[in-house]
């Protein structure tokens, strides 16, 4: 017989919505309110991460709008400079990189995907440092930062320019994408230094100060990049039309050091590497400071 006709007049047994109404009633009177709450937290406990993990996700993306924003101040540019910005996209447009097919295709090598990827543009930086040395014509390319040797590769095979490659690790051990055939080209050079050691940057203050166009390009700690910009700002340039290109500026370690220049710059990211694409025009030595 269904429980609602046994329920007769005087029955001592309660419908089930009056017994859920009274259970609800004793727990709200006699439980201790932090009990309470903390029940309500655990039953709750998914909608409750939910929550936090969207307020997380937009401070997020509000900071990483600030930071866009920051970046993308160009009002150091002057008119000259911002001027020969379209030149260069123009001609990174013209380039065309190729694998080398000497160079067996290697998933554990160092940056594969970004070799594998060179020639996309946006979303790499090589082109655009091709356009930007063909079209100055400069001669006297410095990298601080040899690393996957993608730079340096695409560098030697699209331009004239001489190539003084640094870095603490030699290009054989650091499973680069580097070969004997570029070191037997006379125009490459790797040089082993720590730069953040005062006399090892005082060794080749000249030969960086001579250079037409640095890339900066090292471990991206925000701390070598500072100690190194800081050396370079105390060392006299010969005045002439040279630039300085900083890679992953959009990293959270870089961001001060970014702000720190004080010369003529542009954030060329949507041009450039997606992690960031920095470009300063140093024809007068360095500005470097709070």
């Amino acid at each position: 017989m269904p429980l609602s006709e046994k329920q007769g007049v005087g029955s001592s047994i309660l419908p089930l919505a009056t017994m859920k109404n009274k259970i609800k009633y004793w727990y709200k009177k006699y439980t201790p309110i932090v009990f309470q709450k903390f029940s309500y937290l655990i039953s709750n406990m998914n909608e409750l991460v939910k929550i936090g993990l969207f307020n997380f996700e937009m401070n997020e993306d509000t900071r990483m709008s600030q930071l866009t924003w920051a970046y993308a101040n160009s009002s150091q540019a002057d008119s000259v400079f911002l001027s020969k910005i379209t030149e260069y996209i123009n001609a990174a447009t013209l380039v065309d990189l190729k694998l080398d097919p000497h160079l067996e295709p290697d998933n554990s090598r160092q940056y594969e995907f970004e070799y594998m990827n060179m020639n996309l543009f946006p979303g790499e930086h090589y082109r655009i440092l091709v356009g930007i040395l063909n079209t100055e014509n400069f001669k006297n390319f410095t990298e601080i930062g040899t690393g996957s040797g993608v730079a340096s590769k695409t560098i030697l095979n699209q331009t004239n320019a001489d190539i003084k490659t640094f870095d603490i690790v030699p290009w054989r051990e650091d499973d680069s994408h580097l070969t004997r055939v570029e070191f037997n080209n006379s125009r490459l050079t790797q040089i082993i230094e720590d730069l953040s050691n005062p006399q090892s940057f005082k060794n080749y203050s000249d030969l960086i100060a001579n250079s037409d166009m640095i890339l900066l390009d090292a471990d991206k700690s925000g701390t070598f990049e500072d100690s190194l910009l800081t050396k370079m700002s105390t060392i006299p340039f010969e005045s002439k039309f040279r630039l300085l290109f900083i890679d992953d500026i959009r990293y959270f370690s870089m961001y001060k050091v970014w702000k720190k220049i004080k010369n003529p710059k542009i954030d060329l990211t949507s041009f450039g590497h997606w992690s960031g694409s920095g470009l300063v025009d140093i024809t007068n030595g360095l500005i470097y400071q709070d």
